[in-house]
């Protein structure tokens, strides 16, 4: 009975410690109520997949973690937007401290935390393209590869001396290399992306700079060197950009897509299976899942509605049953199949189009058609997602509309292919009031009158109009403003 007892509880004990528990511990000075995080379990580290934690009325909030590998993981205030990134081990602990009343960066504490604080100062943007604005000045690939192998070298010297100092742990050095190499691999092909997007293709299809350089040989010896499909890559929250623009900038071009034929793909909703397609030619594994998830998930959040996205979400389901990233892209889903069951409806009674709509190319007369009431306008696009954010308003703002005896105008500066798209995303949203989509001389005008001396227009755009058809406010508030307790006229 004791040997059984003691085999029990030695399995017990065994069970126990492999269930390390990943703890991350802080503290928000500020009004903040939750925290959200990139979720770290399939060792990735992606913003869109986010989950949150509570802040409890002290400031404080924990968060376990179960890995099976290593991961980095963004953290960030959910009002403020203020954060940090932590390169996470298995079983090991750490605290933050944000202050989201001043600009100081977080602090942190626990393991290699010399190293953590770091690696949070080094730059973290969403996108590549806002880090290389300045190299993309040089007109040689091999300046541009010189400089960036020299910002690299600094990096890794800080840490190497940190390592050197026992102020951290050989593995996080390790790791972080693998995100550096991921990190500068993705800089150096985004820039030579760019450059090819403003040359033109010489007779034998290849892109070169004045100096001789050859643009598509460039990107080749980065990928020789850094391999997209290199599972490694998988920890560094630049892996996505990186293989997306392998796959939609690179491998289109070597299997002879030009733009005209993307074009086409796209008029047929067929350019995302295109791109999920070829994925399936240059990466597998743990990474083509990950790949797969992350572009589907993007391209549903821009909120275009396309149907092909539901037939690639199921089989997705299909092809990766259990999943961790499917509860992710799900919500966003079943939004595009909502919008294709409601665009077979009919348009409510309280929507309407301005007759001839097509014939009217000034503001003015836009106005006049609608005059004897105050008119309150907006000017959106299809493709705007800070428009269609401000429409989850509508209801709201259509109570204040009434309350204060104010009619609602929207105004479309889609172009004439996309009049269908504009006319379902109106019954989607269920926008009550007058329509309009404006021709090339109405637009002209609008941008006009936004700014005059650079002739460019910033959407959403707000304009207040009196019974009499004249501008009462230029640049109203947003839907947003206004129900939060903003005064409409304010």
């Amino acid at each position: 009975m004791k040997q059984t007892f003691f085999i029990i509880a030695t399995l017990f004990f065994l069970c126990s410690c492999s269930e390390k528990e990943t703890i991350i511990s802080g503290t928000i000075i500020g009004n903040e109520d939750k925290v959200i995080y990139s979720n770290p379990k399939g060792g990735t580290c992606f913003s869109g997949f986010r989950d949150t934690v509570s802040v409890d009325e002290n400031g404080n909030f924990e968060l376990k973690l179960t890995l099976k590998q290593p991961s980095f993981v963004e953290l960030w205030t959910s009002q403020t937007g203020k954060g940090v990134k932590l390169l996470l081990e298995e079983g090991k602990k750490y605290h933050i401290l944000i202050n989201v009343e001043n600009d100081n960066i977080p602090e942190i504490s626990g393991d290699n935390e010399d190293g953590q604080r770091l690696y949070s100062s080094l730059p973290n943007p969403s996108f590549m393209s806002q880090q290389n604005r300045e190299l993309q000045k040089e007109n040689s690939i091999a300046v541009i590869s010189e400089k960036i192998q020299e910002m690299k070298s600094e990096e890794l010297k800080q840490f190497q001396k940190m390592l050197d100092e026992s102020k951290i742990s050989k593995s996080f050095f390790e790791l972080i290399k693998i995100d550096r190499d991921c990190y500068y691999a993705s800089l150096e092909s985004r820039i030579i992306q760019i450059k090819i997007y403003g040359s033109t293709p010489n007779e034998k299809g290849e892109y070169i700079l004045d100096n001789g350089e050859n643009l598509l040989e460039s990107l080749d010896k980065i990928y020789t060197q850094y391999p997209p499909n290199k599972s490694d890559f998988l920890i560094s929250s630049f892996s996505p950009e990186y293989i997306e623009f392998f796959i939609k900038d690179y491998v289109t071009i070597q299997e002879n897509y030009n733009m005209e034929k993307l074009m086409d793909l796209y008029e047929k909703g067929q350019l995302h299976t295109f791109y999920i397609d070829l994925s399936k030619k240059y990466i597998d594994g743990r990474l083509l899942e990950f790949f797969q998830a992350s572009y589907i998930y993007k391209a549903s959040i821009q909120k275009r509605f396309e149907k092909e996205l539901i037939s690639l979400f199921e089989q997705f389901e299909k092809d990766y049953p259990q999943s961790e990233y499917t509860k992710y892209m799900k919500p966003y889903i079943d939004e595009i199949i909502d919008y294709h069951a409601k665009i077979e409806m009919d348009y409510g009674d309280e929507i309407s189009f301005i007759e001839q709509f097509d014939n009217i190319n000034t503001f003015k007369k836009l106005v006049s058609s609608l005059a004897g009431k105050k008119i309150y306008i907006d000017i959106w696009a299809t493709w705007c997602g800070p428009c269609k954010r401000e429409f989850q308003h509508s209801e709201e703002l259509k109570k204040v509309l009434k309350e204060n005896d104010t009619q609602m105008l929207y105004v479309s500066i889609d172009t004439e292919e996309k009049d269908s798209h504009w006319r379902e995303m109106i019954k989607y949203y269920n926008l009550e009031g007058k329509h309009i989509r404006t021709n090339k001389k109405l637009l002209e005008e609008l941008v006009t009158m936004y700014d005059e001396k650079s002739k460019s227009i910033s959407i959403p755009w707000y304009i207040l109009i009196d019974e009499e058809g004249n501008i009462i406010k230029k640049h109203a508030k947003r839907p947003s403003e206004i129900i939060s307790g903003g005064n409409i006229f304010d």
